[in-house]
């Protein structure tokens, strides 16, 4: 890449081109995130609803018997953890048969149609199947270019992945304003078409910049392969032993979409000048504060920093996941209390 291009904001052009591929991606991605958990428990697990779903009577036997809101429950998590697992799917595809860009281009389309069918209530566990697949194509092998962008000791890869971040919560404000209004007021297949059309914009935006992005490496699988070094058998440890800190910040984090609605729906009185405001706002809520925390930050450990070292990556990690932790307890206290 050309290290001389500085024409979005200081940074490559292609890094504009994948932050609003990844901010549209998300707003559908979470838009219809935001609507899975009530959609189940309000509408498609109550009597007769679930009459005619392709293949949901042998689904429904994966989970021992559960019904209603356990059920509900259960298939969100069932589908949280399989768009965790198939990026790795995605990137031996992009490695070894596609490189990144078809990759990418394939999981696009693919969600789109996942996406679209989701508004066909018959076609609910396909257009799941859809989704899973296509998320695991496209995660990974996007964001994975944008450090192609840069030369290995460019000071400006940090700042890159800050703006991508800050694309991706965007996605996560807009998304149950847009989407969860127009789900829960105008009907829960425009709420899920809605989330199509903004994958399409996806598309369309990263088609459009291609010219702007990394070139794919295709070269021969023994051409490609390198010995990892003990500094890479070093880091590649580390990585492992960071999955169970942060498995214990994502679990309440995704607890945010599934039981936190749902809770949320039942007990909460949700008015806002004298008006019912959508359930699914409570992820605006949380993901508005969260970037609020997010951006006062830097701030704080700068002052933290004049009189102490300031922590470490690792210790940040863990300060982050015991309040993440903390806030879901918070959240089991108040129900208890609200149950007494």
């Amino acid at each position: 890449m050309n290290q001389g291009d500085r024409a979005f904001l200081g940074h490559p052009r292609g890094l504009a081109y994948l932050l609003f591929t990844e901010a549209w991606e998300r707003f559908s991605y979470y838009g219809m995130q935001s609507l899975l958990a009530l959609y189940l428990v309000k509408h498609l697990l109550q009597p007769g609803q679930a009459d005619g779903l392709l293949f949901f009577d042998a689904f429904r036997q994966l989970y021992g018997g559960l019904d209603g809101q356990p059920l509900a429950s259960a298939i969100v998590g069932t589908y949280f953890a399989s768009v965790y697992v198939t990026p790795i799917l995605g990137g031996l595809v992009a490695d070894r048969l596609l490189g990144r860009h078809r990759t990418v281009l394939l999981g696009a389309l693919t969600m789109m149609a996942g996406h679209f069918l989701m508004a066909v209530q018959a076609a609910f566990l396909p257009a799941l199947g859809l989704l899973v697949l296509g998320s695991g194509l496209f995660k990974g092998n996007l964001a994975s270019q944008i450090g192609a962008l840069y030369g290995r000791d460019d000071p400006r890869r940090d700042g890159a992945f800050q703006l991508y971040y800050l694309g991706i919560n965007i996605g996560l404000i807009a998304a149950p304003l847009v989407i969860g209004t127009l789900a829960e007021t105008r009907g829960w297949h425009v709420g899920f078409a809605v989330a199509g059309v903004g994958m399409a914009i996806a598309t369309i935006i990263y088609l459009a910049g291609r010219r702007h992005l990394p070139v794919d490496e295709r070269g021969s699988r023994s051409e490609r392969r390198m010995r990892m070094t003990g500094q890479d058998l070093r880091g590649l440890l580390g990585i492992i032993l960071l999955i169970p800190l942060l498995a214990v910040a994502l679990l309440p984090n995704n607890q945010i979409f599934n039981a936190y609605l749902i809770w949320g729906d039942a007990h909460l009185e949700l008015t806002l000048g004298g008006l019912r405001v959508p359930t699914s706002w409570l992820i605006t809520l949380d993901a508005g504060l969260g970037l609020t925390i997010l951006a006062g930050l830097p701030f704080v450990y700068r002052r933290y920093a004049r009189h102490r070292p300031e922590p470490g990556d690792l210790a940040k990690l863990t300060i982050g996941s015991l309040f993440a932790t903390g806030g879901m307890l918070c959240l089991a206290l108040g129900s208890a209390l609200a149950g007494a």
